[in-house]
């Protein structure tokens, strides 16, 4: 048996990020990863705005200054100054930041398959099918292993699948990505496809639905062909790759301690934003505050992802896009076409103040937020609600601290 500082459960974005945090944290400590695969593919796409982007992780691959959101009756191109929309490979951040991991002395990689994890008042154990591992604190990533509540696991859920494709001809204009393009939508579900262009040939074409249930490939696929004949008039093209995904959409808190040692990171530790998916930025501000907290406390003290205001307006924006789907596009164009694209995305990353939330929120038609406010609050055991908001007793729930510590 083998004894960490840290034992971090799974290799993706949460973990990697984390771990070369720890690592160059001067901390000293020793850090073990236990990932099953080799993590080697590209298997999806990350993406995030800021002003500089990330480069304590890597560069982005490609960055765009404008975006565009589209309905079936309206379009608007919106410029992101003086931030910009950054994308990079799944697979080149696995090799690159592994490769940099490797090579400390203090890091260990070890590729099992994890069957259990338990903690106790004084660390943590990870058993595999190879042996057990203790810790001082186990950091999780798999949401096998994290207690997520029934409401989120059957609850509303944005899904996805996307091509690379290849054109003959020059269609794509690589100055402008497309955020939400709502003109193909044509069930009784949010359905919007996002577009990241890189040239005039290629793409990264994305048809995303918001639903209880996933599509199969071929329902995705179908939608694309319709998508690139209607809106390009391309009827032919090459796929290059292809990515898929499910990400469960909910406002409901996220345990972030169990057992008393058990950290829950990304995903599983509730750090997708509920209203919108996105997921990266945010693993990387809760690795740093982690780590800060390691060096000032000795211990971490994670911060419930989201919480107060910014829990109710997502909790509203579920209940829409549940029950009225069919505003969602309208809502989402006035959202970017009547404020400043600044004040947008600082809202969207929940670093506005309840002032700039309200010029927002002026702009807005207020009958629809108004009906989920009564739905979601005043009648929440209502057929039309999202259920009531569970407060699950998580053993060692206290250690978390809803604020974090600053």
């Amino acid at each position: 048996m083998d004894d960490y500082d840290y034992i971090i459960a799974g290799g993706g974005a949460s973990g990697i990020t984390l771990a070369k945090m720890l690592i160059e944290s001067g901390l000293g400590a020793k850090v073990l990863m236990i990932e099953k695969s080799k993590k080697l593919e590209n298997d999806r796409s990350w993406c995030f705005w800021d002003p500089v982007g990330l480069p304590y992780l890597m560069p982005s691959s490609f960055t765009w200054n404008s975006v565009q959101v589209s309905t079936k009756k309206f379009e608007k191109k919106v410029k992101l100054t003086p931030y910009q929309y950054h994308y990079f490979r799944a697979g080149d951040f696995y090799t690159s930041q592994m490769n940099l991991l490797l090579q400390a002395p203090n890091f260990t990689l070890k590729q099992e398959n994890i069957q259990f994890i338990s903690g106790s008042e004084t660390g943590g154990v990870v058993w595999t099918e190879k042996g057990k591992y203790e810790g001082k604190w186990v950091f999780n990533s798999l949401p096998q292993f994290a207690p997520i509540i029934r409401p989120v696991k059957k609850g509303i859920k944005q899904h996805f699948l996307g091509h690379w494709i290849e054109t003959k001809e020059p269609v794509f204009d690589p100055a402008c990505m497309t955020l939400m393009d709502f003109q193909t939508g044509k069930g009784g579900e949010v359905q919007f496809v996002y577009v990241l262009p890189v040239s005039r040939t290629k793409a990264l074409v994305e048809y995303t639905v918001f639903s209880d249930i996933p599509w199969q490939d071929e329902q995705y696929d179908a939608a694309i062909r319709a998508y690139m004949s209607e809106k390009f008039g391309v009827d032919e093209y090459h796929i290059t790759e292809s990515e898929s995904g499910i990400i469960p959409m909910s406002a409901e808190p996220f345990a972030r301690i169990t057992e008393n040692r058990i950290v829950h990171i990304g995903s599983a530790g509730g750090l997708t934003k509920a209203s919108t998916g996105y997921t990266f930025h945010r693993i990387y501000e809760d690795s740093r505050r982690l780590v800060r907290d390691l060096i000032r406390h000795g211990r971490p003290y994670p911060k419930f992802t989201t919480t107060g205001r910014f829990a109710f307006y997502d909790r509203l924006m579920l209940w829409l896009i549940r029950h009225q789907p069919r505003k969602i596009p309208g809502i989402m164009y006035k959202l970017f076409s009547r404020n400043p694209s600044s004040r947008v995305l600082r809202f969207l990353s929940e670093k506005t103040w309840f002032g700039e939330e309200l010029l927002i929120f002026v702009r807005l038609p207020w009958l629809p937020f108004l009906t989920a406010l009564c739905y979601v609050y005043l009648i929440p055991f209502s057929p039309k609600t999202v259920g009531p908001r569970p407060q699950p007793a998580y053993p060692g729930l206290p250690l978390s601290q809803p604020m974090g510590t600053d």
